[in-house]
């Protein structure tokens, strides 16, 4: 298992790279004024964890500026992921992932609004994740010893981050 995730610092925008297979970087295009960046810190975050036969990721953008979204996006990232890893047993096909990657969602969104005493003081985040599993089929139950080349992906997204 490998987990690549990012930003790591405050203002870090290196990128993170798995074996040339996995490449994920979250940059700022907010100006610099003296020398520092207006906006900090980077409130994006991205999360893949990479399993032996399946992978599960997630995309999250805090809204606005500061450490209530940049924490926001952290958690959601984090809660997402960590159900569907928790679950993973459970996700064999794509109804049981989509259900599962909506109760994810469901959980970061609750451990968000939990990360603060006051809920009106919770920041705001958009988010994009899921799960890739190998497809399965009659060809491929026969050989399982050697990795699926077709995996399917189920997603889910809250806001504007998308998938291409």
């Amino acid at each position: 298992m490998a987990i690549l995730m990012g930003p790591l610092e405050r203002e870090d925008e290196k990128p993170g790279i798995f074996r040339n297979a996995v490449y994920g970087r979250s940059v700022s295009t907010y100006t610099h004024i003296d020398g520092a960046r207006v906006g900090d810190p980077i409130c994006d975050r991205f999360l893949v964890c990479i399993l032996p036969n399946s992978y599960i990721f997630s995309i999250s953008d805090g809204c606005n500026w500061g450490d209530r979204p940049r924490d926001a996006s952290y958690i959601a990232s984090h809660s997402l992921c960590l159900h569907l890893f928790l679950n993973l047993h459970i996700l064999t096909n794509t109804q049981t992932a989509a259900r599962g990657v909506l109760n994810g969602l469901s959980i970061a969104h609750s451990e968000i609004l939990a990360s603060r005493s006051d809920p009106d003081d919770t920041g705001t985040t958009t988010i994009l994740g899921g799960i890739g599993l190998p497809c399965q089929t009659h060809h491929t139950r026969k050989r399982q010893a050697t990795l699926p080349k077709e995996y399917v992906v189920v997603f889910g997204s809250i806001g504007d981050c998308k998938l291409f």
